[in-house]
C-alpha cells in the first residue's frame, strides 16, 4: 500500500541580487539560489474539527521487519526551476529543469492534556491490589495495592537529544495487623515503553484504539516493546495514613443506609483498621536507549506510547504486578534557557464517542 500527496505548491520569485555562480571543476557554470521551505500547522486537516495533533503531518520515519509488513512515512521536496537566458534576444525560449530530493521532517508538537483513561477500555491499567503472606502457604496478611498516573512527556528539542522522565508509583499496605517487617520489603520494577503503530488502508478519523480493530478491518496494529532496565528500591520509608485511602465511593449500601444495623460496625472497623493502613511512594525513571519519533496521529498511520511497569515485591508473598499507563512523546519548540514540559489543558480532543484525550479532565498535579 502507497499513498502519495501534495499538500504543499508555492511559487517563489528570486531576487536577481540572491542568485550566486560559480564555475565548476569541469567548466561549467553552477547557479545557486537559497529559499527558506515552511510547512504551516494544520497542512493535513486545517479544519478545527480534528486536535491539533491530529492536523500536523506526521514525521519522517521508517519500520523495516522481514517479518511483518514494512511502514515509512517519506517526504520529497520537488522543485521546478523556470528560468531566461540573460544575453539572449527577447529573453529567447525560457528553459525549465526540475529536481528532486528527499528530506526529514519533524514536526513540533505541542503537550496535550493526559489521557482520558475511560476513552481506552481495557488499554490500560493504573491500579492494581495483590494480597500478601509470609510465604506461598501462610495465612492472609493483608493486601498491596499499587497506584501511578500518566508521567509527563518525554520532551525532545534542539537543545535536549535525550529524554527523560519519572513516573510516580504509590503503594498503600493495608493489612488485619501490623507488619513487623515492612521496612524489609523491597520492590524490583522493570519499566518498558510499549510502541503502538496504527496503520489503515483509509482515512484514520481520529487517535485510534484497539476497540478500533474489531470494528473496522482495515485498522492494523503493530506493537513493539523498548526495555529500559531494572530498578530496584529497598528501605522504603512507609507512613501512616490519616485520611481517607482513595476517593472511591462508598458501596451501595452504605451509600443508601439498606445496610444500616451493620453501618456502625463497618465505620468503626474502618476507623480500626486505618492504623494498619501505611504508604510509601517511589520515582521510576524513564530514559529510552534510542530517540522515539513524537505521538502523532496522521490520515493513515499513527504512533503512540505507553510506559509497562512490571513488577516483583521481595521479603513477603505476593503475585507478580503489572501496570500500564498513557506516555506522551513530544518535541518542543524551546529556548537554550529553559524547557519547561506541561500539561496543556487548551488542546482541543476528538468529539463523540470516538473521544481520544480528556477535554475536560482535571490535570493531576505534578512535583517540581
Amino acid at each position: 500500500m502507497k499513498s502519495i500527496d501534495l499538500f504543499l505548491d508555492v511559487t517563489y520569485q528570486a531576487p536577481l541580487d540572491s542568485i550566486q555562480e560559480h564555475e565548476a571543476a569541469n567548466g561549467s557554470t553552477i547557479y545557486s539560489c537559497p529559499f527558506f521551505f515552511i510547512v504551516p500547522l494544520g497542512t493535513e486537516y486545517p479544519n478545527h474539527d480534528k486536535p491539533l495533533l491530529c492536523r500536523v503531518l506526521p514525521p519522517s520515519f521508517e519500520i523495516s521487519d522481514p517479518h511483518s509488513e514494512s511502514l515509512s512515512v517519506t517526504y520529497e521536496l520537488h522543485t521546478v526551476v523556470h528560468y531566461h537566458e540573460a544575453h539572449a534576444i527577447d529573453g529567447g525560449t525560457p528553459g525549465k529543469t526540475e529536481m528532486t530530493r528527499v528530506i526529514k521532517f519533524l514536526p513540533f508538537s505541542e503537550v496535550g492534556p493526559p489521557t482520558h483513561i475511560a476513552s481506552f477500555p481495557g488499554e490500560f491499567n493504573i491500579e492494581v491490589t495483590s494480597s500478601i503472606r509470609k510465604h506461598t502457604l501462610a495465612s492472609h496478611l493483608g493486601t498491596f495495592t499499587l497506584r501511578t498516573s500518566e508521567p509527563l512527556p518525554l520532551a525532545y528539542s534542539q537543545y535536549e537529544k535525550r529524554a527523560s522522565t519519572e513516573c510516580a508509583l504509590s503503594i498503600i499496605a493495608h493489612a488485619s495487623h501490623e507488619l513487623p517487617r515492612l521496612r524489609a520489603i523491597s520492590l524490583e520494577v522493570k519499566p518498558a515503553i510499549k510502541v503502538k503503530t496504527f496503520y489503515s488502508a483509509e482515512p484514520i478519523t481520529c487517535l485510534p484504539k484497539r476497540t478500533f480493530l474489531a470494528e473496522n478491518a482495515l485498522i492494523r496494529l503493530r506493537e513493539d516493546v523498548i526495555k529500559l532496565g531494572r530498578e530496584t528500591y529497598t528501605q522504603l520509608e512507609w507512613g501512616k495514613v490519616s485520611g481517607p485511602v482513595n476517593d472511591k465511593p462508598p458501596a451501595y449500601e452504605e451509600a443508601t443506609g439498606y445496610n444500616a444495623q451493620n453501618r456502625s460496625t463497618t465505620e468503626s472497623n474502618l476507623a480500626r483498621d486505618r492504623k494498619n493502613i501505611l504508604r510509601t511512594s517511589i520515582q521510576v525513571p524513564v530514559r529510552p536507549p534510542v530517540t522515539l519519533p513524537p505521538t502523532f496521529c496522521g490520515s493513515l498511520i499513527t504512533r503512540s506510547y505507553s510506559l509497562l511497569l512490571r513488577m516483583r515485591v521481595f521479603g513477603v508473598h505476593a503475585q507478580r504486578i503489572s501496570l500500564e499507563v498513557p506516555l506522551q512523546v513530544v518535541y518542543l519548540r524551546a529556548t537554550p534557557s529553559r524547557v519547561e514540559v506541561v500539561h496543556d489543558p487548551e488542546s482541543m480532543s476528538c468529539i463523540g464517542a470516538s473521544a481520544i484525550l480528556a477535554q475536560d479532565d482535571v490535570l493531576p498535579v505534578y512535583d517540581g
